[in-house]
């Protein structure tokens, strides 16, 4: 059952094993609960926030959008999809990308 959610939630969020595992390495050293530190960590990638806020219909799209360099934090443009969020960052579409939109 165990199994079943973890690769659920990789594919959800598109990870692949080897960031999976970096990522509960991460969330088990961190004070609280493992599984919200987890998906906090998953939740605050930038390809997911892209899709939270609507600028893409699903997370691949998100993906590609961030790869492409369409989206920028804080006004320079970033092109890595696991790029982690920090509270209070600003996310936009990048002006030449503004007609994709």
């Amino acid at each position: 059952m165990q199994l079943r959610e973890k690769q659920k939630a990789k594919f959800i969020y598109g990870v692949l094993e080897k960031q999976f595992r970096g990522y509960f390495k991460r969330a088990k050293s961190m004070q609280g609960q493992t599984g919200e530190n987890l998906m906090t960590i998953l939740e605050t990638r930038l390809d997911n926030v892209v899709f939270r806020l609507g600028f893409a219909r699903t997370r691949k799209e998100a993906r590609q959008m961030v790869t492409h360099g369409h989206i920028c934090v804080n006004g320079r443009r970033v092109d890595i999809p696991s790029f982690r969020m920090r509270p209070g960052e600003l996310v936009s579409v990048a002006p030449k990308a503004k007609e994709l939109l």
